[in-house]
């Protein structure tokens, strides 16, 4: 079931969202219904559709120290 949450997840979203849009006019239409219904289906297997990403490089991980040394100038030679 955790493989399909994020797309669940989406497409109920996706729904109220579109559910919630319908009810402005405290009603809704047959073709409010098709908006919401085509709304939850299509993001839905959108989501469900996409593959997730692997994991993250070691640099991007938590942990781990994106502070670059100061380098001194002497380092290096100076430019022509």
């Amino acid at each position: 079931m955790t493989a399909y949450l994020k797309a669940v997840v989406a497409a109920l979203v996706a729904g109220l969202g579109a559910l919630g849009t319908a009810l402005a006019d405290n009603q809704v239409a047959p073709v409010e219904w098709v908006a919401v219904a085509v709304a939850t289906l299509v993001a839905g297997g959108a989501v469900w559709r996409v593959p997730n990403a692997g994991p993250a490089p070691a640099e991007h991980r938590a942990g781990t120290s994106n502070v670059r040394r100061v380098v001194d100038r002497d380092e290096f030679p100076p430019r022509d």
